[in-house]
């Protein structure tokens, strides 16, 4: 499958560096486009596919094209590309914020599919939610399945409000946990344990805390219950977080983050 994207950054590069091991994904057949030279030639010699500086160029012969570009720049590359794509190209956006319909209206295209991936897809271990439209063949949507599958755990879902829901849980959920992985560490050392352990401590706690609930049989409540005892350490760690307001700084925050991101799409917001 001849595969473009326009933009490399990041998440692109995530997805290729899965893509270009998959069957359907030869690192011939896919294209990247980016404004950056340097982008272009770190993405040729690391995975000898193709790069390009003109978006126009990248999707003239692709079957399925990413947008994997800031949601802030969309409007400008839609207007370069409104009107250019086949029929029988599938158009995937994994922009944050902008809803199948904007993406139809401004692409002047039906077959669209959203997802909203995580950062740790760099390392296979990444969390997508997407959504497609009635017109993208069942075939295509087995290839976008499989290469999902490849950066990490996958869920198609028929409601769109669910991947704005999803973006400020697993979107923005990493920068919850590397905020916290930078206090804790900080805190460590302000207790006098030396950077280089406090990191490793620090890195693993977090590491080993989220294996060990992906693998158990019980809840994370559970766990917390279980590591939680009477009149000790944690449980007076605890509290300082319930007085503080712990749970409902999280919760906000997630609020804060999904009212973004229907504000990057256009759609009314939850009220206040």
């Amino acid at each position: 499958m001849k595969t473009a994207f326009i933009g490399g950054g990041n998440m692109a590069e995530a997805i290729i560096s899965r893509a270009v091991h998959l069957p359907s994904f030869d690192p011939k057949s896919i294209i990247v486009s980016d404004p950056v030279a340097e982008k272009r030639a770190h993405l040729i010699s690391t995975y000898s596919i193709q790069c390009v500086e003109s978006n126009t160029e990248a999707i003239e012969n692709a079957d399925l094209v990413f947008l994997a570009i800031k949601p802030q720049h969309f409007e400008n590359v839609a207007t370069a590309l409104s009107g250019l794509f086949r029929n029988d190209q599938t158009v995937v956006s994994i922009m944050a914020g902008v809803t199948i319909q904007n993406l139809r209206v401004n692409l002047n295209h039906s077959k669209l599919v959203r997802v909203m991936p995580n950062t740790p897809a760099q390392v296979a271990q990444g969390a997508s939610v997407w959504t497609s439209t009635k017109e993208v063949d069942s075939s295509v949507l087995t290839e976008i399945s499989i290469l999902l599958d490849a950066i990490g755990y996958q869920v198609r879902v028929d409601s769109e409000d669910l991947i704005d829901a999803a973006t400020a849980i697993s979107g923005s959920g990493p920068a919850y946990i590397f905020k916290m992985i930078e206090v804790l560490t900080e805190a460590a050392e302000e207790l006098g344990i030396p950077p280089e352990i406090a990191k490793h401590l620090v890195d693993q706690t977090f590491f080993g805390s989220s294996f060990l609930v992906k693998e158990s049989t019980v809840s994370a409540s559970s766990l917390r219950q279980m590591v939680t005892s009477k009149g000790g350490t944690t449980e007076k760690a605890l509290e300082i977080l319930d007085q503080r307001g712990f749970d409902s700084i999280i919760k906000s925050a997630a609020i804060a983050a999904y009212k973004k991101s229907k504000e990057l799409g256009g759609s009314d917001v939850l009220n206040s």
